[in-house]
Order: structure tokens, then sequence, then C-alpha cells
């Protein structure tokens, strides 16, 4: 069976992508969607056309009576024309005309739509008066008009002076001229075309040693907020996310000192009550559920060899792939180590070091806006599981605060993240396209949020 991809079929068909996901959407034409990619069997689209089905014919359109009228005069000092371009243009395009006493009427409704059309774009910044065109390019009036009327050159009229396209005009005259894309901030697009809501734009402050979004939930930040969206770069886009959730705990032992040689019956040790915490908590592995994480360090064992050590800490960070679990483990944990402090006739005391941070769970519309993105501007992406690797982040708290999104944009294919080759390549050329895609992602993404009640 052959199959197209999305833009294929929109150019078999001859319509936009934007119509093709429309009619996908609508289940009109049969899809199959694998991770990150969308397939159509040719043999569906042959099969719509094998029915015969009657054309419908639309009946015309009734046009509306014309009652608004310019004179000749009327519409030379509006629109800045003389009588010849007036018949000119009004032979070209056509327009409706009527006598009445000797004079010339022109339906209004025609010629304002035609000069709304040549009304130059907003867009448009810089323009040159007829005398510095004449001073730049040696050029004659009947020069610089033949060649905006050839090379259809922008121009407006201000206080009966003719202005004409600075960019135009140089490209007409083979000057090259680099033209950035032309792009609306997010806060122009909502202005410009009344989108409501109010759009908030948040620093994410000591993501990876300080876990800044938890204080910034805890702090009320993200009250009244009704979305958040965020990106991370990474080695392939992704739409979804997994985190694990994640809590840091130091145990410090306390034990009674003692010399090692002479008398160590007078002693407790407290680095033999965090070794053996430490055995209790790999005894424990066994009933741990799949995907739980519990790893340790001893980060304080004792000063001398020849005595019993009064004092030693361990650091834990435990990790589930969800927060209620993760707080079972810890209570697991905790008894670990008042088990370990019993048995060695020890103290200990608990310290959780730093933020909880809470599994990630995105919210599936949100989700479902950022993968149609994807799809949009044709960025090719894979589905998030469980085999390609999981960490905590942060952006946990916020998913269990308020329906959030955080979502993957590719920098660069076999490069880990938080590492020197990902910090090089984000500085580098590849940082400058990941930033230009996530940018576009988030903006439409937005779009979709607020522009939900109107769908």
């Amino acid at each position: 069976m052959e199959f197209l991809t999305p833009t294929q079929c929109a150019k078999l068909l001859g319509v936009s992508r934007r119509s093709l996901y429309n009619y996908l959407s609508a289940n009109s034409i049969p899809c199959l969607q694998l991770k990150g990619k969308t397939l159509i069997g040719r043999n569906h689209l042959d099969k719509l056309f094998d029915g015969r089905n009657e054309y419908k014919h639309k009946p015309p359109m009734q046009r509306s009576q014309i009652t608004e009228f310019y004179t000749s005069k009327e519409v030379q000092e509006k629109y800045g024309i003389s009588n010849s371009a007036l018949y000119e243009i009004a032979n070209r395009e056509k327009w409706p005309k009527t006598q009445s006493r000797g004079k010339t009427l022109w339906s209004k409704e025609h010629i304002d739509r035609y000069f709304a059309q040549k009304k130059p774009s907003e867009d448009i910044t810089e323009w040159y008066t007829a005398a510095e065109i004449q001073e730049k390019f040696g050029m004659t009036l009947s020069a610089i008009y033949n060649l905006v009327s050839k090379e259809g050159i922008p121009k407006k009229k201000e206080k009966g002076a003719t202005f004409y396209s600075k960019v135009h005009f140089d490209k007409a005259k083979g000057i090259e001229v680099y033209d950035s894309p032309k792009y609306y901030t997010y806060a122009e697009a909502m202005e410009k075309y009344g989108i409501g809501g109010i759009l908030k734009v948040l620093g994410t402050p000591a993501e990876e040693n300080g876990s800044g979004k938890a204080i910034m939930v805890r702090e009320g930040v993200f009250k009244g907020v009704d979305a958040a969206l965020l990106m991370h770069p990474m080695e392939t886009s992704v739409p979804d996310d997994i985190s694990f959730a994640c809590v840091t705990m130091e145990f410090a032992f306390k034990g009674k000192p003692a010399h090692a040689a002479a008398c160590p019956w007078n002693g407790a040790n407290a680095l033999s009550g965090v070794q053996l915490m430490f055995h209790a908590v790999d005894m424990m592995r066994l009933h741990f559920k799949d995907y739980s994480r519990v790893h340790g360090i001893i980060t304080e064992g004792g000063t001398a060899h020849n005595t019993v050590s009064d004092e030693a800490k361990a650091v834990f960070n435990i990790r589930a792939l969800d927060y209620e679990y993760m707080m079972e483990l810890v209570e697991i944990i905790r008894n670990c180590a008042k088990g370990a402090a019993i048995a060695t006739g020890t103290k200990v005391e608990e310290k959780q070091l730093g933020e909880i941070l809470k599994d990630i769970r995105n919210d599936k519309k949100l989700v479902q806006y950022v993968r149609s993105n994807m799809e949009l501007i044709g960025e090719d992406y894979i589905e998030r599981d469980l085999t390609q690797g999981i960490g905590s982040t942060d952006v946990g708290n916020v998913t269990h605060e308020i329906p959030s999104i955080q979502f993957y944009v590719k920098l660069k294919e076999n490069v880990g993240t938080h590492t020197r080759e990902f910090a090089l390549a984000s500085g580098g050329e590849e940082g400058k396209k990941n930033l230009h895609t996530s940018v576009q992602l988030l903006a439409l993404s937005a779009c979709d949020v607020l522009m939900e009640e109107y769908k």
C-alpha cells in the first residue's frame, strides 16, 4: 500500500496543509497516526472518488442594489488620481457606473474596496520622496513614474506629497535588501486580532539548583493563572513529558565517642548506624514499585580511624513516578533510619534538603495543542515513554497547581542534556533554530488556549 505524508496529500488535492488537517480532524480522510508521523493511504483517497456523487449547483448570488456613488471629482479628490487614471482603472476593474444629469457616478463600494487593497502595508516604515530618488539615483520624474508603475512599488500621499516605499524602490534598482521575516509579538497579535485574555511571561530561575518554580508555586505566583506553558530543549522534539517526584533527605546519626582500641564498649558508633541504614534500604528495594529510585551517599563518617565516630551523616535522594507513592517511600526510608539507630544504640535526626519536586502531570488538552502545532510548522517529534530516561523537574509542582505543560524542542541529536556539548550547541546555530521553533510553538499554543471559547 502506498502512503502519503500530509504535505504530499495536500499537494495532491491542491489544498493547504491547514485545510488538510481540518479534513483529518473531521475524519473526512482516514489516516494513521504513528509516533511523530501522520500517514494517509493512497487507496483511501482513491476510494473517496469511487462514488458518483451528483454535483450540487449553488444558486447564483443575488446582487445587492448599488445605492451609494461617487462623482468623478470626488474620487479624484479622495484618492489623489487624475481623471484619465480614473477611467483607465474603471475600465480595467469594470466598476459599475451610471449617469445622472450629465454626470458619471461610480459605485462607492467598488472604489473604496479597490483603494483599500492598494493601501500600503503598515509594515512599510521607510519612504522616499521623488526628490530623494532623483538625488540618489539620478532619475527623471518620468523615469520614476514608469518604474513605480512597472514594478508595482507601493506609494502613499500625505498633505499633497507622494512618497514611495524605500525597500521596494531599492529592490527595483537592484540594491540587495536583507528582509527579516515579519512576525508579530504575541501581545501585538492579541491587540490586532482582538484576542482576549492576559498573557504573562515569567522567568524560570534556579531550575537545577534551587527549584525556583516550586518556590513560585508556594509563594502564589500562579494564583489566578488559567494555564502555563514551558519548553525545554532536548535531543529531539517531544510534545509530552514524564518525570519523577523527588525529595532529598539528610539523616544525621548521633553516637557516643570512645577510643576504638582502648574502650570501644563505651561508645556508640554513628557510622555503624549509617551503614546499617544503607543495608536496610537495600533490603527494602525488593518491595519498591517499578520505576522507584533511592540513591544515597555518606557525607560524614568520622574524623579519626582510631575512635568510635560520634557523628555521621548520609543523604538520600528518593524518587517515584507519582508524588503520593514517593511520600510512602519517604516513610519507608525514615523507618530504615529509625531501625538502624535503635539497633546501633544511636539517635538519628532527619532534615529535608531543598524543595519537594512533584511528578509532571501535563494537561492533555495542552499536549494536543502542542502536538498539532508541531505538525503545523513541520517539526518532527516522537512521543514520550519510560524508555527515554527520566529525571525530575520543578515544573511538576506547577502541573499539580494549574493546567500546565512542559514539552521538548530538538536542539541537537545525540547530545545529552546538561552536558558541555549541550551548552555549546545552545550558543550556536542549533540554539538559534531551537529558540525560533520554541517561540513559535509557545505562541501558537498560547493562542489556542486563549481562543478556546471560539472553538
